[in-house]
Protein backbone atom coordinates (compact mmCIF):
# COMPACT_ATOMS: atom_id res chain seq x y z
CA UNK A 1 0.00 0.00 0.00
CA UNK A 2 1.51 3.32 -1.07
CA UNK A 3 1.89 5.91 1.67
CA UNK A 4 0.43 8.61 -0.55
CA UNK A 5 -2.74 6.55 -0.86
CA UNK A 6 -3.04 6.32 2.93
CA UNK A 7 -2.64 10.10 3.17
CA UNK A 8 -5.03 11.00 0.36
CA UNK A 9 -8.16 11.68 2.41
CA UNK A 10 -10.08 14.83 1.51
CA UNK A 11 -13.60 15.98 2.37
CA UNK A 12 -14.10 17.44 -1.12
CA UNK A 13 -15.51 14.68 -3.36
CA UNK A 14 -14.31 16.41 -6.54
CA UNK A 15 -10.74 16.36 -5.23
CA UNK A 16 -11.05 12.69 -4.27
CA UNK A 17 -12.25 11.88 -7.78
CA UNK A 18 -9.30 13.77 -9.29
CA UNK A 19 -6.87 11.92 -7.03
CA UNK A 20 -8.50 8.62 -7.98
CA UNK A 21 -8.25 9.44 -11.69
CA UNK A 22 -4.58 10.30 -11.21
CA UNK A 23 -4.01 7.00 -9.38
CA UNK A 24 -5.47 5.05 -12.30
CA UNK A 25 -3.25 6.85 -14.80
CA UNK A 26 -0.08 6.56 -12.72
CA UNK A 27 -0.41 3.15 -11.09
CA UNK A 28 -3.02 0.98 -12.78
CA UNK A 29 -1.80 -1.68 -15.22
CA UNK A 30 -2.21 -0.98 -18.93
CA UNK A 31 -5.85 -2.00 -19.23
CA UNK A 32 -9.18 -0.62 -20.41
CA UNK A 33 -9.75 1.36 -17.22
CA UNK A 34 -6.45 3.17 -17.61
CA UNK A 35 -7.27 3.89 -21.25
CA UNK A 36 -10.60 5.42 -20.19
CA UNK A 37 -8.85 7.62 -17.61
CA UNK A 38 -6.29 8.81 -20.19
CA UNK A 39 -9.02 9.71 -22.67
CA UNK A 40 -11.13 11.40 -19.99
CA UNK A 41 -8.17 13.61 -19.05
CA UNK A 42 -7.23 14.02 -22.73
CA UNK A 43 -3.75 12.68 -21.99
CA UNK A 44 -1.69 10.46 -24.28
CA UNK A 45 -4.58 9.32 -26.46
CA UNK A 46 -2.11 7.33 -28.54
CA UNK A 47 -1.18 5.20 -25.53
CA UNK A 48 -4.88 4.74 -24.74
CA UNK A 49 -5.56 3.48 -28.26
CA UNK A 50 -2.64 1.06 -28.11
CA UNK A 51 -3.98 -0.34 -24.84
CA UNK A 52 -7.49 -0.69 -26.25
CA UNK A 53 -6.37 -2.43 -29.43
CA UNK A 54 -4.53 -4.99 -27.33
CA UNK A 55 -7.39 -5.43 -24.85
CA UNK A 56 -9.85 -5.89 -27.71
CA UNK A 57 -8.22 -9.20 -28.56
CA UNK A 58 -9.57 -10.69 -25.34
CA UNK A 59 -13.07 -9.48 -26.12
CA UNK A 60 -12.94 -10.76 -29.71
CA UNK A 61 -11.83 -14.18 -28.53
CA UNK A 62 -14.55 -14.13 -25.84
CA UNK A 63 -12.28 -14.74 -22.90
CA UNK A 64 -13.90 -15.22 -19.51
CA UNK A 65 -14.38 -11.81 -17.85
CA UNK A 66 -14.09 -10.04 -21.20
CA UNK A 67 -17.40 -8.38 -20.26
CA UNK A 68 -15.56 -6.58 -17.41
CA UNK A 69 -13.56 -4.68 -20.02
CA UNK A 70 -16.07 -4.54 -22.86
CA UNK A 71 -18.46 -2.40 -20.81
CA UNK A 72 -15.87 0.39 -20.53
CA UNK A 73 -14.90 0.06 -24.20
CA UNK A 74 -18.53 0.80 -25.04
CA UNK A 75 -18.39 3.83 -22.73
CA UNK A 76 -15.26 5.00 -24.53
CA UNK A 77 -16.92 4.51 -27.94
CA UNK A 78 -19.84 6.68 -26.88
CA UNK A 79 -18.20 9.39 -24.79
CA UNK A 80 -14.83 9.84 -26.54
CA UNK A 81 -15.96 9.25 -30.11
CA UNK A 82 -14.25 12.42 -31.31
CA UNK A 83 -10.94 11.56 -29.63
CA UNK A 84 -10.37 8.09 -31.02
CA UNK A 85 -9.21 7.15 -34.50
CA UNK A 86 -11.39 5.66 -37.21
CA UNK A 87 -9.31 2.50 -36.95
CA UNK A 88 -10.27 2.07 -33.29
CA UNK A 89 -13.90 3.01 -33.95
CA UNK A 90 -14.17 0.39 -36.68
CA UNK A 91 -12.50 -2.23 -34.48
CA UNK A 92 -14.92 -1.48 -31.64
CA UNK A 93 -17.94 -1.62 -33.94
CA UNK A 94 -16.87 -4.93 -35.46
CA UNK A 95 -16.40 -6.37 -31.98
CA UNK A 96 -19.83 -5.10 -30.94
CA UNK A 97 -21.63 -6.83 -33.80
CA UNK A 98 -19.70 -10.10 -33.45
CA UNK A 99 -19.90 -10.53 -29.64
CA UNK A 100 -22.01 -13.11 -27.88
CA UNK A 101 -24.27 -11.33 -25.39
CA UNK A 102 -26.26 -14.08 -23.71
CA UNK A 103 -26.85 -17.81 -23.47
CA UNK A 104 -29.71 -17.65 -25.97
CA UNK A 105 -27.24 -16.67 -28.71
CA UNK A 106 -24.96 -19.05 -30.64
CA UNK A 107 -21.47 -19.64 -29.29
CA UNK A 108 -18.97 -22.14 -27.97
CA UNK A 109 -16.72 -20.25 -25.58
CA UNK A 110 -15.47 -20.04 -22.00
CA UNK A 111 -17.39 -16.93 -20.92
CA UNK A 112 -19.23 -17.33 -17.61
CA UNK A 113 -22.77 -15.93 -17.82
CA UNK A 114 -24.52 -17.14 -14.72
CA UNK A 115 -23.37 -15.08 -11.73
CA UNK A 116 -25.16 -11.89 -10.78
CA UNK A 117 -22.33 -9.55 -11.81
CA UNK A 118 -21.63 -11.22 -15.16
CA UNK A 119 -25.31 -11.27 -16.10
CA UNK A 120 -25.54 -7.54 -15.36
CA UNK A 121 -22.55 -6.67 -17.53
CA UNK A 122 -23.70 -8.79 -20.48
CA UNK A 123 -27.14 -7.17 -20.36
CA UNK A 124 -25.62 -3.67 -20.16
CA UNK A 125 -23.34 -4.38 -23.12
CA UNK A 126 -26.21 -5.81 -25.14
CA UNK A 127 -28.51 -2.86 -24.45
CA UNK A 128 -25.88 -0.19 -25.09
CA UNK A 129 -24.35 -1.63 -28.27
CA UNK A 130 -27.80 -2.13 -29.74
CA UNK A 131 -28.60 1.48 -28.85
CA UNK A 132 -25.52 2.82 -30.63
CA UNK A 133 -25.68 0.60 -33.72
CA UNK A 134 -29.44 0.22 -34.30
CA UNK A 135 -29.24 -0.47 -38.04
CA UNK A 136 -26.27 -2.85 -38.07
CA UNK A 137 -26.75 -6.60 -38.31
CA UNK A 138 -25.22 -8.30 -35.29
CA UNK A 139 -23.65 -11.24 -37.07
CA UNK A 140 -23.53 -13.65 -34.13
CA UNK A 141 -27.26 -13.48 -33.42
CA UNK A 142 -28.48 -12.33 -36.84
CA UNK A 143 -30.52 -9.56 -35.22
CA UNK A 144 -30.53 -5.86 -35.95
CA UNK A 145 -29.09 -3.49 -33.39
CA UNK A 146 -32.61 -2.31 -32.56
CA UNK A 147 -33.61 -5.91 -31.76
CA UNK A 148 -30.43 -6.40 -29.72
CA UNK A 149 -31.26 -3.28 -27.71
CA UNK A 150 -34.80 -4.50 -27.09
CA UNK A 151 -33.58 -7.86 -25.81
CA UNK A 152 -30.93 -6.23 -23.61
CA UNK A 153 -33.51 -3.84 -22.17
CA UNK A 154 -35.84 -6.73 -21.37
CA UNK A 155 -33.07 -8.63 -19.58
CA UNK A 156 -31.93 -5.54 -17.66
CA UNK A 157 -35.42 -4.94 -16.29
CA UNK A 158 -35.56 -8.59 -15.20
CA UNK A 159 -32.14 -8.24 -13.57
CA UNK A 160 -33.12 -5.11 -11.64
CA UNK A 161 -36.41 -6.68 -10.53
CA UNK A 162 -34.45 -9.62 -9.08
CA UNK A 163 -31.88 -7.28 -7.53
CA UNK A 164 -34.49 -5.12 -5.80
CA UNK A 165 -36.23 -8.24 -4.47
CA UNK A 166 -33.15 -10.26 -3.42
CA UNK A 167 -30.30 -7.72 -3.29
CA UNK A 168 -26.76 -9.14 -3.65
CA UNK A 169 -26.71 -12.93 -3.67
CA UNK A 170 -22.90 -13.00 -3.15
CA UNK A 171 -23.46 -10.93 -0.04
CA UNK A 172 -20.92 -8.26 0.97
CA UNK A 173 -18.36 -9.66 -1.50
CA UNK A 174 -15.28 -7.44 -1.74
CA UNK A 175 -14.55 -9.08 -5.09
CA UNK A 176 -17.93 -8.64 -6.78
CA UNK A 177 -19.65 -5.57 -5.35
CA UNK A 178 -17.14 -3.43 -7.31
CA UNK A 179 -18.12 -5.29 -10.50
CA UNK A 180 -21.80 -4.57 -9.84
CA UNK A 181 -20.90 -0.89 -9.40
CA UNK A 182 -18.93 -1.00 -12.66
CA UNK A 183 -21.97 -2.17 -14.60
CA UNK A 184 -24.68 -0.20 -12.83
CA UNK A 185 -22.55 2.95 -12.73
CA UNK A 186 -21.75 2.77 -16.44
CA UNK A 187 -25.42 2.25 -17.28
CA UNK A 188 -26.24 5.28 -15.09
CA UNK A 189 -23.60 7.35 -16.90
CA UNK A 190 -24.83 6.43 -20.38
CA UNK A 191 -28.59 6.83 -19.94
CA UNK A 192 -30.75 9.94 -19.74
CA UNK A 193 -32.45 10.97 -16.50
CA UNK A 194 -35.94 10.17 -17.82
CA UNK A 195 -34.91 6.65 -18.87
CA UNK A 196 -36.46 4.04 -16.52
CA UNK A 197 -33.14 2.15 -16.54
CA UNK A 198 -31.34 5.29 -15.35
CA UNK A 199 -33.73 5.56 -12.42
CA UNK A 200 -33.31 1.88 -11.60
CA UNK A 201 -29.52 2.24 -11.79
CA UNK A 202 -29.63 5.11 -9.30
CA UNK A 203 -31.82 3.13 -6.92
CA UNK A 204 -29.51 0.11 -7.16
CA UNK A 205 -26.39 2.22 -6.52
CA UNK A 206 -28.07 3.82 -3.51
CA UNK A 207 -28.85 0.34 -2.13
CA UNK A 208 -25.24 -0.77 -2.60
CA UNK A 209 -23.79 2.28 -0.87
CA UNK A 210 -26.21 1.90 2.03
CA UNK A 211 -24.98 -1.68 2.44
CA UNK A 212 -21.33 -0.64 2.13
CA UNK A 213 -21.63 1.98 4.86
CA UNK A 214 -23.57 -0.27 7.22
CA UNK A 215 -20.96 -3.02 6.85
CA UNK A 216 -17.90 -0.73 6.82
CA UNK A 217 -15.51 -0.46 9.73
CA UNK A 218 -12.53 1.91 9.74
CA UNK A 219 -12.69 2.26 5.98
CA UNK A 220 -13.06 -1.37 4.92
CA UNK A 221 -15.77 -4.00 4.51
CA UNK A 222 -14.54 -6.98 6.54
CA UNK A 223 -17.58 -9.13 7.24
CA UNK A 224 -19.13 -12.44 6.32
CA UNK A 225 -18.98 -12.80 2.52
CA UNK A 226 -21.09 -14.69 0.03
CA UNK A 227 -18.06 -15.19 -2.17
CA UNK A 228 -14.51 -14.70 -0.98
CA UNK A 229 -10.95 -14.84 -2.25
CA UNK A 230 -7.86 -14.87 -0.06
CA UNK A 231 -6.42 -11.72 -1.62
CA UNK A 232 -9.54 -9.70 -0.71
CA UNK A 233 -9.79 -11.20 2.78
CA UNK A 234 -6.23 -10.26 3.72
CA UNK A 235 -5.53 -7.26 1.49
CA UNK A 236 -8.20 -5.00 2.90
CA UNK A 237 -6.43 -1.69 2.22
CA UNK A 238 -6.37 -2.71 -1.45
CA UNK A 239 -9.93 -4.05 -1.81
CA UNK A 240 -12.30 -2.54 -4.34
CA UNK A 241 -14.89 -1.80 -1.66
CA UNK A 242 -12.27 0.15 0.31
CA UNK A 243 -11.68 2.51 -2.60
CA UNK A 244 -15.43 2.78 -3.23
CA UNK A 245 -15.84 4.01 0.34
CA UNK A 246 -13.01 6.47 -0.23
CA UNK A 247 -14.44 7.97 -3.42
CA UNK A 248 -17.98 8.06 -2.07
CA UNK A 249 -17.51 9.16 1.53
CA UNK A 250 -13.83 9.72 2.35
CA UNK A 251 -14.33 6.76 4.68
CA UNK A 252 -11.92 4.27 3.07
CA UNK A 253 -8.61 4.52 1.27
CA UNK A 254 -7.54 5.30 -2.24
CA UNK A 255 -5.99 2.36 -4.09
CA UNK A 256 -5.61 1.14 -7.65
CA UNK A 257 -8.49 -1.35 -7.43
CA UNK A 258 -10.38 0.81 -9.91
CA UNK A 259 -12.81 -1.71 -11.42
CA UNK A 260 -15.50 -0.33 -9.11
CA UNK A 261 -14.69 3.32 -8.81
CA UNK A 262 -13.86 3.95 -12.48
CA UNK A 263 -17.56 4.42 -13.27
CA UNK A 264 -17.92 6.85 -10.34
CA UNK A 265 -15.05 9.08 -11.42
CA UNK A 266 -16.17 9.01 -15.08
CA UNK A 267 -19.69 10.12 -14.17
CA UNK A 268 -21.70 12.34 -11.87
CA UNK A 269 -23.44 9.88 -9.52
CA UNK A 270 -23.24 10.99 -5.87
CA UNK A 271 -24.13 8.49 -3.14
CA UNK A 272 -26.57 9.71 -0.46
CA UNK A 273 -24.54 11.54 2.18
CA UNK A 274 -26.92 10.56 4.99
CA UNK A 275 -25.47 7.04 4.79
CA UNK A 276 -22.04 8.21 5.94
CA UNK A 277 -23.17 8.16 9.59
CA UNK A 278 -23.26 4.36 9.41
CA UNK A 279 -19.71 4.07 8.11
CA UNK A 280 -18.18 6.14 10.92
CA UNK A 281 -20.08 5.74 14.18
CA UNK A 282 -19.42 7.74 17.33
CA UNK A 283 -17.34 6.68 20.33
CA UNK A 284 -20.21 5.55 22.55
CA UNK A 285 -22.43 4.10 19.82
CA UNK A 286 -23.16 0.47 19.06
CA UNK A 287 -24.96 -0.82 16.00
CA UNK A 288 -26.71 -4.09 15.23
CA UNK A 289 -27.84 -4.82 11.68
CA UNK A 290 -29.85 -7.90 10.73
CA UNK A 291 -31.05 -8.63 7.22
CA UNK A 292 -32.00 -11.44 4.88
CA UNK A 293 -30.96 -11.37 1.24
CA UNK A 294 -29.88 -13.36 -1.78
CA UNK A 295 -31.49 -15.83 -4.14
CA UNK A 296 -34.67 -17.12 -2.50
CA UNK A 297 -33.57 -15.21 0.64
CA UNK A 298 -30.89 -17.80 1.25
CA UNK A 299 -28.81 -15.99 3.88
CA UNK A 300 -29.58 -14.37 7.22
CA UNK A 301 -26.89 -11.87 8.22
CA UNK A 302 -26.15 -10.49 11.68
CA UNK A 303 -23.67 -7.68 12.23
CA UNK A 304 -22.54 -5.95 15.42
CA UNK A 305 -20.13 -3.04 15.50
CA UNK A 306 -19.02 -0.26 17.76
CA UNK A 307 -16.45 2.46 17.19
CA UNK A 308 -13.58 0.00 17.75
CA UNK A 309 -14.58 -3.49 16.57
CA UNK A 310 -16.96 -5.46 14.36
CA UNK A 311 -18.38 -8.99 14.34
CA UNK A 312 -20.38 -10.45 11.45
CA UNK A 313 -21.96 -13.88 10.90
CA UNK A 314 -24.03 -15.65 8.25
CA UNK A 315 -26.51 -17.28 10.61
CA UNK A 316 -27.51 -20.88 9.92
CA UNK A 317 -26.24 -20.86 6.34
CA UNK A 318 -26.40 -24.43 4.96
CA UNK A 319 -24.82 -25.99 8.07
CA UNK A 320 -22.71 -29.12 7.58
CA UNK A 321 -23.11 -29.03 3.80
CA UNK A 322 -20.20 -28.81 1.40
CA UNK A 323 -19.04 -25.24 0.97
CA UNK A 324 -17.77 -23.16 -1.92
CA UNK A 325 -16.42 -19.64 -1.32
CA UNK A 326 -18.77 -18.60 1.48
CA UNK A 327 -17.11 -16.87 4.43
CA UNK A 328 -19.25 -17.36 7.53
CA UNK A 329 -17.73 -15.37 10.40
CA UNK A 330 -15.45 -12.34 10.64
CA UNK A 331 -14.13 -10.40 13.65
CA UNK A 332 -12.40 -7.10 12.89
CA UNK A 333 -10.52 -4.34 14.71
CA UNK A 334 -8.92 -2.76 11.64
CA UNK A 335 -7.69 -3.64 8.14
CA UNK A 336 -5.01 -6.01 9.45
CA UNK A 337 -6.06 -6.86 13.02
CA UNK A 338 -8.71 -9.46 12.24
CA UNK A 339 -9.83 -13.02 12.94
CA UNK A 340 -11.64 -15.46 10.67
CA UNK A 341 -12.23 -19.20 10.93
CA UNK A 342 -12.83 -21.91 8.34
CA UNK A 343 -12.59 -25.58 7.47
CA UNK A 344 -9.87 -25.66 4.76
CA UNK A 345 -11.05 -26.72 1.34
CA UNK A 346 -7.55 -27.93 0.47
CA UNK A 347 -4.37 -28.68 2.39
CA UNK A 348 -1.91 -26.63 0.33
CA UNK A 349 -1.72 -23.02 1.62
CA UNK A 350 -1.37 -21.52 -1.86
CA UNK A 351 -3.60 -23.78 -3.89
CA UNK A 352 -6.20 -22.65 -6.40
CA UNK A 353 -9.20 -24.57 -5.13
CA UNK A 354 -12.63 -23.14 -4.51
CA UNK A 355 -12.78 -23.40 -1.54
CA UNK A 356 -9.09 -23.11 -0.80
CA UNK A 357 -6.96 -23.11 2.34
CA UNK A 358 -8.40 -19.85 3.73
CA UNK A 359 -11.26 -18.71 1.48
CA UNK A 360 -14.49 -20.65 1.84
CA UNK A 361 -15.12 -23.92 3.69
CA UNK A 362 -14.74 -27.55 2.74
CA UNK A 363 -17.72 -28.17 5.02
CA UNK A 364 -19.81 -25.25 6.24
CA UNK A 365 -20.35 -24.72 9.97
CA UNK A 366 -23.53 -23.80 11.78
CA UNK A 367 -23.12 -20.13 12.65
CA UNK A 368 -25.02 -18.08 15.20
CA UNK A 369 -24.58 -14.63 16.72
CA UNK A 370 -26.15 -12.51 19.43
CA UNK A 371 -24.90 -8.98 19.91
CA UNK A 372 -21.08 -9.10 20.16
CA UNK A 373 -20.70 -12.90 20.57
CA UNK A 374 -20.82 -15.55 17.85
CA UNK A 375 -20.55 -19.34 17.74
CA UNK A 376 -19.47 -21.70 14.96
CA UNK A 377 -20.32 -25.39 15.26
CA UNK A 378 -18.38 -27.70 12.91
CA UNK A 379 -19.26 -31.30 12.07
CA UNK A 380 -16.94 -32.85 9.48
CA UNK A 381 -17.66 -36.36 8.24
CA UNK A 382 -14.94 -39.00 8.09
CA UNK A 383 -14.87 -39.07 4.29
CA UNK A 384 -13.60 -35.50 4.29
CA UNK A 385 -9.83 -35.55 3.92
CA UNK A 386 -9.12 -32.59 6.23
CA UNK A 387 -10.14 -33.21 9.83
CA UNK A 388 -9.36 -29.89 11.49
CA UNK A 389 -10.46 -26.26 11.47
CA UNK A 390 -8.27 -23.20 11.84
CA UNK A 391 -8.29 -19.45 12.38
CA UNK A 392 -6.41 -16.70 10.58
CA UNK A 393 -5.02 -14.53 13.39
CA UNK A 394 -1.96 -12.45 12.42
CA UNK A 395 -0.66 -11.81 15.93
CA UNK A 396 1.85 -9.19 14.74
CA UNK A 397 -1.12 -6.99 13.79
CA UNK A 398 -2.18 -6.73 17.45
CA UNK A 399 -0.50 -4.81 20.28
CA UNK A 400 -0.93 -7.57 22.87
CA UNK A 401 -2.32 -11.07 23.12
CA UNK A 402 -2.69 -13.83 25.71
CA UNK A 403 -3.48 -17.49 25.16
CA UNK A 404 -3.97 -20.67 27.16
CA UNK A 405 -6.14 -23.82 27.15
CA UNK A 406 -7.86 -23.11 23.86
CA UNK A 407 -8.54 -19.45 24.69
CA UNK A 408 -6.86 -16.54 22.91
CA UNK A 409 -7.54 -12.86 23.52
CA UNK A 410 -6.05 -10.04 21.48
CA UNK A 411 -6.13 -6.27 21.79
CA UNK A 412 -5.38 -3.17 19.74
CA UNK A 413 -6.39 0.48 19.99
CA UNK A 414 -8.73 -0.09 22.91
CA UNK A 415 -10.55 -3.03 21.32
CA UNK A 416 -10.35 -6.77 21.85
CA UNK A 417 -11.17 -10.02 20.06
CA UNK A 418 -11.60 -13.13 22.19
CA UNK A 419 -11.52 -16.63 20.68
CA UNK A 420 -12.11 -20.06 22.18
CA UNK A 421 -12.03 -23.47 20.45
CA UNK A 422 -13.48 -26.52 22.20
CA UNK A 423 -10.71 -28.79 20.88
CA UNK A 424 -7.90 -26.41 21.80
CA UNK A 425 -5.62 -24.12 19.81
CA UNK A 426 -2.11 -24.65 18.48
CA UNK A 427 -0.17 -21.84 16.87
CA UNK A 428 1.61 -22.58 13.60
CA UNK A 429 5.27 -21.70 14.13
CA UNK A 430 6.72 -22.75 10.77
CA UNK A 431 6.03 -22.22 7.08
CA UNK A 432 4.14 -19.51 5.21
CA UNK A 433 1.46 -19.15 7.89
CA UNK A 434 3.72 -19.00 10.92
CA UNK A 435 2.31 -16.85 13.72
CA UNK A 436 -0.84 -16.24 11.66
CA UNK A 437 -2.55 -19.63 11.80
CA UNK A 438 -4.13 -21.24 14.88
CA UNK A 439 -5.20 -24.86 14.36
CA UNK A 440 -7.86 -26.77 16.26
CA UNK A 441 -7.83 -30.50 15.62
CA UNK A 442 -11.04 -32.51 15.50
CA UNK A 443 -13.98 -33.09 13.23
CA UNK A 444 -16.52 -32.00 15.83
CA UNK A 445 -15.66 -28.61 17.19
CA UNK A 446 -17.13 -25.40 18.53
CA UNK A 447 -15.56 -21.97 18.24
CA UNK A 448 -16.74 -18.94 20.20
CA UNK A 449 -15.76 -15.40 19.22
CA UNK A 450 -16.45 -12.11 20.99
CA UNK A 451 -15.46 -8.52 20.21
CA UNK A 452 -15.63 -5.44 22.40
CA UNK A 453 -14.04 -2.30 23.75
CA UNK A 454 -11.60 -2.17 26.63
CA UNK A 455 -12.64 0.52 29.09
CA UNK A 456 -10.99 1.94 32.16
CA UNK A 457 -12.40 -0.78 34.43
CA UNK A 458 -11.59 -3.69 32.12
CA UNK A 459 -8.26 -5.07 30.92
CA UNK A 460 -7.33 -7.81 28.47
CA UNK A 461 -6.62 -10.04 31.48
CA UNK A 462 -10.20 -9.49 32.66
CA UNK A 463 -11.50 -10.49 29.23
CA UNK A 464 -9.30 -13.58 29.26
CA UNK A 465 -10.51 -14.67 32.69
CA UNK A 466 -14.15 -14.09 31.77
CA UNK A 467 -13.90 -15.86 28.44
CA UNK A 468 -12.49 -18.99 30.04
CA UNK A 469 -15.93 -19.46 31.61
CA UNK A 470 -17.23 -20.58 28.23
CA UNK A 471 -17.64 -24.27 28.94
CA UNK A 472 -19.06 -27.50 27.65
CA UNK A 473 -22.42 -28.90 28.75
CA UNK A 474 -22.86 -32.64 28.24
CA UNK A 475 -22.43 -34.84 25.21
CA UNK A 476 -24.03 -32.37 22.78
CA UNK A 477 -21.17 -29.96 23.35
CA UNK A 478 -23.22 -26.83 23.93
CA UNK A 479 -21.40 -23.66 24.94
CA UNK A 480 -22.62 -20.91 27.17
CA UNK A 481 -21.13 -17.59 28.22
CA UNK A 482 -21.35 -16.40 31.81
Amino acid sequence: MREEFLLSGNEDSSIRKKLAMDAVIRFAPDNTYKAAALLYMNQDCQQAEAILMEELEGVRSRKDCSDFHFIIMIYIYRMFHSRISDTLKNALEETMVQYRYWIDEPGDDVMWFFSENHALLFHCCQYLTGTYLPDRIFTNSGKTGAEVKERGEELLHQWFDDFFREFITEWNSNAYIPVDVLGIGTLYNLTEEDNPLHKKAQKALDMIFYSLTVNAHKGAVMTSFGRSYEKEMKGNYNAGTTSLLYVAYNAGYLNRACIGYISLILGNYEPPMEYKKYAVIDEEEEMIFENTQGFENHVNLYLYKNNRALLSTAVGFKPFEKGYQEHILQATIDETAQVFINHPGEAFPYGSGRPNFWAGNGVLPLGAQFENTAVLRFHIEEEERIGYTHAYIPISAFSRYKGEDGVLVLEKDGAYIAVKALQGLTIQEHGPNQFREFISQGRDNVWVVRVGSLREDQSLDDVFDAFKTCHQHGRNQHFCYR
